[in-house]
């Protein structure tokens, strides 16, 4: 399943109806006959479903994930859960990064053009 990158964040119960549709896809299940407290195992996962899994979820979610996250992660709860809270981590962070982006360029604006040259020389040396 190949799902655009999301452009905000996912919530937990979303990721988790993708991990159902999901494994019920790989898996040739119906989406009923999956329960979200059972282990990755007890649906008979192998490692390379694994890590198309991994793959798979690093294209939708965006994020680069690691290979043991099934393991780590043993039911789709828990996993959702995991990735919820990693994908806030990064959503938090971008928003951190544009706010800094944008104090700087504001600052930029008002510096003088012989101020302006200065940093840039600076800038250039340093490099």
């Amino acid at each position: 399943m190949m799902s655009p990158s999301l452009t905000s964040n996912p919530t937990e119960a979303t990721i988790e109806t993708w991990l159902i549709n999901w494994t019920a896809e790989q898996l040739d299940l119906e989406k009923t006959e999956i329960d979200i407290n059972q282990s990755f195992l007890n649906y008979d996962m192998n490692s390379v479903t694994v890590m198309m899994l991994v793959g798979d979820l690093e294209d939708w979610l965006g994020l680069s994930l690691s290979p043991t996250l099934a393991w780590d992660y043993p039911d789709i709860k828990t996993l959702a859960q995991y990735l919820a809270q990693e994908a806030n981590k990064v959503e938090s962070n971008g928003h951190k990064d544009i706010n800094n982006t944008q104090q700087i360029l504001n600052q930029l604006d008002d510096l003088s053009e012989e101020e302006t040259d200065a940093l840039l020389n600076q800038l250039l040396a340093e490099s």
